[in-house]
């Protein structure tokens, strides 16, 4: 099975580090004051006020703890830094680099606007794809990463296994932007085209063709049913924003647009019941396709107690 399509490529499923230690202040503390009791008798000092936190010994021991919880914590910001789950920023940057992959300009700085450049996330994954551009044999992976690499503007591919009418087997690589409906435009397609089809990418005997996700559009309508006298402002707000999550997150070649999934995210604190009448049904979406959301509605309706 391809690396890429391991279940183990999801670096959430990984177990958590042994490296990184649980830090509790209040084990420290009581660890160091044992220790300060302990050299006390050694040295034929009576020590029986560690309870108290007005002594002096504790008030040291206190502020050496806190010192100590800092220097843990450090020490696994550090060890977490090296690892490709957790690493952030320029960390990251540092991580992906061993792999050859660098964080990608999204859209240049302007007079009036910083850089824009790709998220933790994106460049994360790609760093976990790119050993599978190491060889021309034509992984899904090696796909998906130089297609990413041609044209930032891009947030995913995915190739899919194509018969051309006299029978040829050749591989069709779908590519989606990360803005508007989806639909990458004519320069992105291009640059993919151009590497997909160096000699030093592809496998010779396999064509190639590159084609842009096609948006399948759908609309989310729901009313929400709260207790009367519940603040409705800010339930809806924080449901409106559990819907642009799930839409966002159900935004990508080949993911259904689920109806459970929407009335999930909706159901925020407060909410008793969730009406969605849109999308009226599961929206299945095909592996060229992406689910592109039109129009989002959020209604709330105090319910008489």
């Amino acid at each position: 099975m391809s690396r890429f399509l391991a279940s183990s490529l999801d670096l959430s499923l990984l177990p958590a580090p042994q490296v990184v230690e649980t830090i509790d202040y209040e084990a420290i503390l009581a660890a160091r004051i044992a220790e300060l009791t302990a050299k006390f008798a050694a040295a034929g000092v009576a020590y029986n006020v560690g309870g108290l936190e007005t002594d002096p010994g504790v008030v040291l021991e206190e502020a050496d703890a806190y010192r100590e919880l800092l220097m843990r914590a450090r020490i696994n910001d550090a060890a977490k830094a090296t690892m490709l789950a957790f690493a952030v920023g320029a960390d990251l940057e540092q991580l992906a680099a061993l792999y050859g992959v660098a964080r990608r300009l999204i859209a240049a700085a302007t007079a009036n606007a910083a850089a824009v450049y790709e998220s933790d996330a994106e460049l994360r994954r790609r760093a976990q794809i790119a050993p599978e551009a190491f060889t021309t044999c034509g992984s899904a992976g090696a796909y998906v990463h130089h297609a990413l690499e041609a044209a930032p503007e891009l947030i995913d591919a995915r190739p899919i296994v194509s018969l051309s009418s006299s029978g040829q087997a050749g591989v069709r690589v779908v590519c989606l932007a990360r803005g508007g409906d989806g639909v990458p435009s004519a320069g992105a397609l291009a640059a993919v085209r151009a590497r997909l089809n160096r000699t030093d990418v592809k496998p010779m005997t396999v064509p190639v063709a590159i084609a842009a996700a096609a948006p399948v559009a759908y609309s989310v309508a729901a009313s929400l049913q709260i207790h009367a006298g519940a603040a409705s402002a800010p339930i809806q707000a924080a449901a409106i924003a559990a819907a642009q999550a799930m839409i966002a997150a159900r935004r990508g070649l080949g993911v259904d647009v689920l109806r459970q999934a929407f009335e999930a995210a909706l159901r925020v604190a407060g909410v008793e019941r969730v009406v969605l009448s849109a999308p009226p049904v599961d929206i299945a979406i095909a592996d060229d396709q992406c689910a592109n959301c039109v129009g989002l509605d959020v209604s709330v309706v105090a319910l008489d107690d």
